[in-house]
């Protein structure tokens, strides 16, 4: 019963360097794939590619990721401070948070104005999306797991 609420700091330490491995992959792939995308839109002048980039980002998401990361922030002081009851609630507003990114980026992904076999920018638009969704799935799991160790360690 005191595992749950005293973590071993190495054991913690290389969570956290995992956690920050795996936001720094998801960047990197990103990155690449977004020059690709801006290399395709500069080498071949398309001004209706342009300005796809500009009106079609979805806000919302934007905003919805912003939003949580100030509760993912939340929970990691809370952690620190000892405060377990208000880490369990901070997590469970960043996984409901993270389950209305994913219906909305399906959402995106229904109503999109590429189709995947029409072009490279629909090929490539549908692969960083679906991409996306797999990384935001995968930080949701590890979110539900964290979720459950600090919801037994302040029932128990």
């Amino acid at each position: 019963m005191e595992s749950f609420v005293y973590f071993n700091y190495n054991e913690l330490a290389i969570l956290y360097l995992a956690f920050k491995l795996f936001i720094l992959s998801e960047f990197l792939i990103f990155c690449s794939l977004f020059g690709s995308y801006f290399n395709f839109i500069l080498l071949s002048a398309h001004l209706s590619a342009i300005f796809v980039v500009v009106a079609a980002i979805p806000f919302a998401n934007l905003l919805i990721l912003l939003y949580s990361s100030f509760s993912a922030q939340s929970c990691l002081i809370f952690v620190k401070l000892g405060f377990l009851h208000n880490v369990v609630e901070g997590l469970a507003q960043t996984i409901s948070i993270g389950f209305l990114f994913l219906c909305l980026q399906f959402k995106e992904f229904l109503f999109s104005v590429f189709s995947y076999s029409s072009s490279f920018m629909g090929s490539l638009t549908y692969f960083t999306t679906g991409l996306h969704g797999l990384h935001v799935i995968i930080g949701l799991l590890l979110l539900l797991f964290a979720f459950y160790t600090f919801f037994l360690a302040t029932v128990l």
